[in-house]
């Protein structure tokens, strides 16, 4: 009996269409540049709750190239804004170099013109004691006077500086009041020089600390 023939159940030659009402699956290659009319296929898919569909796609290529590209987009994002943080740390750091580099030059060169000032204080006090001793008057003593003047001007010069702190300016005025003074008085008379001497040359050593102990509190602070 054959069993193909009229109607029956049994299976159709081979290349014969498939039943009517027969709903054939076949495997889909999907491309890995997904088009955006696909993207809205699988969207449709989804909210009409085909599974058949949705099952389809799940295991062609689609899925595939969808998890490729999220990965490849989010190492690429990552990589990019880590990049991007570490030339912000970097350039950042950079402006904190050269900051702290002026600040720390402006902080030598202000410790040195005190510490200069400080040996040129010594040597007109030494030089009017001497002159007392003979009781005479130095004959350089007013160009000696001057070059205090000037020195304590270079000083003075320095507070458009704003890197020095006003703790440290605090600590300098006292001295550079009391030097200025004291060449007033010893232009009218040279024996009131070294009397005053002994008090600047104090307040002089106290701002150079101040300055020095900045100096290396801002060190220290950078490098924390």
């Amino acid at each position: 009996m054959n069993t193909t023939s009229g109607g029956g159940m049994g299976t159709p030659p081979a290349g014969s269409p498939p039943p009517t009402g027969t709903v054939t699956v076949s495997p889909v290659s999907l491309p890995s540049n997904i088009p955006a009319t696909w993207l809205d296929e699988i969207k449709d898919a989804v909210k009409s709750d085909r599974p058949s569909m949705v099952g389809m796609l799940l295991g062609s290529s689609l899925v595939s190239a969808l998890i490729a590209a999220g990965t490849a987009f989010g190492t690429a994002y990552f990589t990019i804004k880590a990049n991007g943080d570490l030339e912000m740390k970097k350039a950042d750091l950079a402006t904190r170099q050269a900051e702290l580099k002026d600040t720390l030059s402006a902080y030598d060169q202000l410790d040195q013109r005190l510490s200069q000032l400080l040996m040129q204080l010594k040597g007109v006090a030494q030089l009017i004691q001497i002159s007392q001793s003979y009781h005479t008057t130095p004959g350089n003593l007013k160009a000696e006077l001057q070059g205090l003047g000037v020195s304590e001007g270079t000083i003075l010069a320095m507070k458009a500086d704003s890197h020095i702190s006003p703790r440290a300016w605090q600590a300098v005025d006292k001295p550079l009041g009391e030097l200025a003074s004291a060449i007033n008085q010893a232009n009218l008379k040279a024996d009131n020089f070294p009397s005053a001497e002994t008090m600047i040359e104090t307040d002089l050593n106290n701002a150079i600390e101040e300055v020095r102990k900045e100096k290396t509190d801002l060190k220290t602070e950078y490098f924390r």
